[in-house]
């Protein structure tokens, strides 16, 4: 379920993996429709992205039900951040870097004079 979600990497807002394109389209490799400026039916050419890992500190805004329901069924917790993120009812606020140790992250890291680890 929150697999489904990508995050633009230019507003930051989360967007919705339709699953109808390719691993190497912009909606895989985290660019929306508003900053692309296009619907993702008209993206025909790929992009030569890579992955690098995140962690994201973030605030997220849970009405007094979402909560109650969290506590009483933590199987709920999915469901609810699918419409947390569908809503846009959360901000990148918190402590957020790319880690050193994530082997995504040696791209970035390996043979550069980057001290400690980037944070954003």
């Amino acid at each position: 379920m929150l697999k489904d979600y990508r995050m633009c990497q230019y507003c930051g807002s989360m967007f919705k993996d339709t699953g109808t394109v390719s691993l190497t389209d912009y909606e895989k490799m985290g660019t929306c429709d508003e900053c692309l400026g296009t619907s993702s039916d008209s993206v025909n050419q790929e992009v030569p992205y890579k992955t690098v890992w995140a962690r994201a500190g973030m605030s997220i805004y849970l009405t007094d039900e979402e909560i109650q329901q969290i506590r009483s069924d933590p199987s709920r917790f999915s469901s609810i951040m699918v419409t947390v993120f569908d809503e846009q009812r959360y901000e990148i606020d918190g402590e957020s870097y790319l880690p050193r140790e994530a082997d995504e992250n040696d791209i970035l890291y390996e043979g550069s004079n980057i001290k400690g680890e980037l944070e954003f």
